[in-house]
């Protein structure tokens, strides 16, 4: 679910930004730089919050709180579905 929801919801806001470029309106100057900058904190995101799972919300027998079950591990599934769609774009676009 949030992987899809990612991956769609990136894809149909780049494509508002390509078909509005098309029309004279210019949101950012360059796609392809904003995609590879949203790509590297992307990946940022994703290597802290996995180290970070595993070594502060984990304890002694691998166990993690609910919460972090609950609402980060769903975040990084979001995370890489945005993922894919700005590696995409950032090849289109150039």
């Amino acid at each position: 679910m949030c992987c899809g929801t990612g991956f769609i919801g990136y894809t149909v806001f780049i494509f508002f930004l390509l078909s509005e470029r098309t029309h004279g309106i210019h949101y950012f100057e360059n796609l392809a730089l904003f995609n590879q900058n949203i790509l590297y904190f992307l990946a940022f995101l994703l290597v802290t919050l996995s180290i970070g799972k595993k070594r502060l919300f984990t304890d002694g027998h691998g166990n993690s709180p609910v919460w972090v079950d609950r609402y980060v591990a769903p975040f990084v599934f979001f995370l890489l579905g945005v993922i894919f769609p700005a590696m995409f774009f950032i090849l289109i676009i150039k």
